[in-house]
C-alpha cells in the first residue's frame, strides 16, 4: 500500500528524530498518531487536519472560502469581487434570501463576465472552472451541486499564482504554481490525452474535465485545435483554469528565502484567520510586491507532495520536523 504524502513525510521525520508513528487506520493510512514516547498527537490524510497545530475552529473557518474572504476584508487585505450563493435548495429554510442561482447570475451579470466560479468548501481545484456566459454559469453550478451546496462567483484575477507555507507567523518557503496542462506526446490526440488525464483524476477522486469545458474549448480555439488533434512531442495545452498543484497543476519558481515584505503579507493573513500552519493562495500582479497581491484562498491543510516532488522534499521534511518539535515542546510544558 502506498502511503499518502503526509504520512510518508512523517515516517522520515519519525525515523530521524526517534519518534514513533503510529498507523491507526490500517487500510488506507489516512488517520495516524505520532508519540515522543511521552505523548501523542493525532495526524492523516484526506479530510483530516494533517497539522495537530491548528485549531478547529481556525481550520474550519479557513475550509469556508466565504468566510475566509470576510475575515481577510476586515483585516484589509484585498480579495477578490466575490460572493457566495446556493446552488440546491437545500438549507433554504435556514438562510435567507438573495442567495439562490438566480441571484448568482444576475451577480455575474453584473460583475461581468467571464468569472471565476468554485466550490466554497471545495479542494484541490475539484469543479473550479472560469464561466464565460450565463449558462456556462448555470451548468458548473449544477456540476458542483451533488456534492457541494455553495459556489463562489469571483471576479477574475490576473496575474501569476504563488502560494507562501506558513509555520506560526514565519514564511517559510514560496512557489509559483503553473497551469494545468496536457502535454503532448507525439502520438496521442487532445481527446486520447484527456482521457488518460480523467482516468487519473477519476482513480484520484476528482472530477474528471468534460470535453465541453468553457475554459478548454478556448484554449483549442486558440491553439486552433480540436480534441482530435495530435499534439507534437513536448507541446502544452492548458486545460482547466485551476493551478491547484494536487489537481494538476505544476510548481515554478521555488523560493526558500522569503523576501520580508512577503513574509509580513503572510503574517497578517494567517493571523486574520487565526492559523498557525497554512498555505496562502495569491494573485500578484506586480511580481513578489504585496501591494499588488490579491488573496485567493487560505488553506489550513496544504497538501505538499506535489511540491516534494518538484524536487523540494528538503523543504517539506524540515517544516514536518518543525511541526512536530513545536507540538512536543508544548506537550511537555
Amino acid at each position: 500500500m502506498a502511503l499518502p504524502d503526509t504520512i510518508g513525510f512523517l515516517q522520515e521525520v519519525c525515523a530521524r528524530r526517534g519518534y514513533r508513528l503510529t498507523i491507526l487506520d490500517e487500510h488506507s493510512a489516512y488517520l495516524a498518531a505520532v508519540s515522543d514516547g511521552r505523548s501523542e498527537f493525532l495526524t492523516g490524510a484526506g479530510a483530516v487536519c494533517a497539522y495537530p497545530l491548528n485549531g478547529a475552529t481556525a481550520a474550519t473557518i479557513a475550509n469556508d472560502k466565504a468566510h475566509t474572504a470576510l475575515l481577510a476584508r476586515r483585516a484589509g487585505i484585498r480579495v477578490p469581487r466575490g460572493e457566495h450563493f446556493f446552488v440546491t435548495p437545500r438549507y433554504r429554510g435556514v438562510r435567507g434570501p438573495g442567495k439562490e442561482i438566480h441571484d448568482a447570475v444576475r451577480y455575474a451579470q453584473a460583475l461581468g463576465f467571464p468569472v471565476f466560479v468554485k466550490p466554497n468548501a471545495g479542494s484541490r481545484g475539484a469543479f473550479a472552472d472560469v464561466a464565460y456566459d450565463e449558462n456556462d454559469l448555470i451548468h458548473q453550478c449544477a456540476a458542483m451541486a451533488p456534492q457541494h451546496p455553495v459556489a463562489l462567483v469571483q471576479e477574475v484575477v490576473e496575474g501569476a499564482e504563488y502560494r507562501i507555507v506558513v509555520l506560526d507567523g514565519e514564511a517559510l518557503f514560496l512557489y509559483r504554481r503553473t497551469g494545468s496542462v496536457l502535454v503532448g506526446d507525439g502520438v496521442a490526440t487532445i481527446g486520447g490525452l484527456l482521457a488518460a488525464l480523467n482516468a487519473r483524476l477519476h482513480a484520484e477522486g476528482l472530477p474528471p474535465v468534460a470535453a465541453e469545458s468553457p475554459f478548454l474549448g478556448r484554449s483549442l480555439r486558440t491553439a486552433g485545435a480540436s480534441l482530435d488533434t495530435v499534439l507534437e512531442r513536448g507541446r502544452p495545452l492548458e486545460y482547466a483554469a485551476r493551478r491547484n498543484v494536487s489537481g494538476g497543476g505544476g510548481v515554478g519558481e521555488f523560493l526558500a528565502a522569503v523576501p520580508a515584505p512577503v513574509a509580513g503579507y503572510a503574517r497578517r493573513v494567517a493571523a486574520a484567520v487565526g492559523l498557525r500552519v497554512c498555505g496562502i493562495d495569491v494573485v500578484a500582479a506586480e511580481g513578489l510586491d504585496p501591494a499588488a497581491f490579491t488573496l485567493l484562498e487560505v488553506n489550513a491543510n496544504p497538501g505538499l507532495g506535489g511540491v516534494a516532488r518538484a524536487g523540494h522534499r528538503a523543504a517539506v521534511l524540515d517544516l514536518w520536523e518543525r511541526v512536530c518539535g513545536t507540538w512536543f515542546a508544548e506537550a511537555a510544558r
